[in-house]
């Protein structure tokens, strides 16, 4: 039923159809209900298009009757209300707006406007760790994440990174000390999450950061502000494949896996993000790997093996770790007699590199240590 179906044939609406009215939005208020769950029940109740558009339109919220969103722009006859916070709702009955429909959008404009205000005293605004956490929480919806990132002082029509940092708390701080003060226009507000540290930056990552031994950096791809949560995902779960830091001073090879790009893991972060731990350390082979490369010498085995997966042949794997072939030679033969299959027969390297990812996941899950 419309917002014009209550109205009378007379000059206003019918008092019942005004009380109902008014019970609806303060339900909505009782529950401290999201834009969208406001939006989304008043197209429903009202059976009319219903929008919110956020200061600078950078959001915009529209639902259809039926209570699911689309992309409509208003029509001729929408009702635009503005709001104390900033932006504005609109409603466009589906017939001519009567005085009913005006009391809608009145009572839509209040209810949205203290829905805002309810979120900015909720969540801590002001605190830049507390917001930093909102931004890059995906279930953080886009009112909230907009609202997040201006009080960051980000633009949120630029794009922005998200940039995952582990590591013993004088390290980090040392990390983050230096994305904070980098002449290369990087903005570094920073919080404590899962065990690690987010730092969302607007600028590049300094060529020369310096990452202290135990330390590791793993950065985020560059995306639109208001999608910052999908870069900080992908960070995080490229965050298992990185090694820590083994030297404090630059430059860091590829090989060493302590400062990378997350779009490198590719594919691999499907492993991070949906292969429980415990089915990693079901397979045999991790296993054998774990107690291959414990206690002395584990992490020579453990280059070792990453060289000759990584290579054509067992020259080849010396050469790049400085290493005579027949040493090469001797580790191999110990880690195919442990690991139970031959290493260099066909599909052999792929397996051997399988088994050292999954074993690489299984150490960061165990062992990311806590940055607060």
């Amino acid at each position: 039923m419309s917002a014009t179906d209550h109205s009378n044939e007379g000059d206003g609406p019918r008092i019942s159809d005004l009380m109902e009215l008014i019970a609806h939005f303060d339900i909505l208020i009782e529950e401290n209900a999201t834009i969208d769950v406001i939006l989304c029940r008043t197209a429903q109740f009202a059976n009319c298009t219903v929008a919110y558009i956020s200061p600078e339109h950078v959001i915009v919220k529209t639902f259809q009757p039926d209570g699911k969103r689309c992309n409509a722009a208003p029509g001729p006859s929408a009702v635009r209300r503005s709001l104390a916070v900033g932006g504005q709702v609109w409603v466009e009955p589906a017939g001519e707006v009567d005085p009913l429909d005006r009391v809608l959008i009145d009572r839509l404009a209040i209810t949205a406007t203290a829905a805002i205000r309810s979120l900015q005293s909720e969540t801590g605004w002001g605190s830049d760790p507390a917001l930093v956490e909102l931004a890059v929480c995906s279930s953080t919806d886009e009112v909230q994440r907009a609202r997040a990132l201006r009080q960051l002082g980000f633009d949120t029509r630029s794009k922005l990174r998200a940039v995952a940092v582990s590591g013993p708390t004088s390290s980090t701080e040392s990390i983050l000390r230096q994305l904070r003060t980098s002449t290369g226009g990087v903005r570094a507000p920073c919080a404590p999450l899962d065990k690690v540290w987010v730092v969302l930056i607007s600028g590049v990552i300094p060529e020369d950061l310096s990452v202290p031994v135990g330390a590791r950096v793993i950065v985020g791809p560059l995306v639109p502000a208001l999608f910052v949560c999908r870069s900080w995902l992908e960070a995080r779960d490229a965050l298992q494949f990185a090694l820590p830091s083994t030297h404090d001073a630059p430059p860091y090879s590829d090989g060493e896996a302590v400062v990378f790009e997350s779009d490198r893991v590719g594919c691999f972060s499907l492993l991070a993000r949906y292969l429980p731990t415990n089915a990693i350390s079901e397979v045999a082979e991790v296993r054998a790997l774990g107690l291959l490369t414990r206690g002395a010498g584990g992490n020579e085995m453990l280059r070792t093996l990453e060289a000759v997966a990584s290579m054509d042949s067992i020259r080849q794997a010396a050469a790049n770790i400085h290493m005579h072939h027949n040493s090469v030679s001797h580790r191999v033969s110990r880690a195919e007699e442990a690991l139970g299959f031959d290493i260099t027969a066909p599909y052999g390297r792929v397996r051997l590199m399988m088994t050292l990812i999954l074993h690489r996941l299984h150490a960061a899950d165990s062992c990311l240590p806590d940055a607060q």
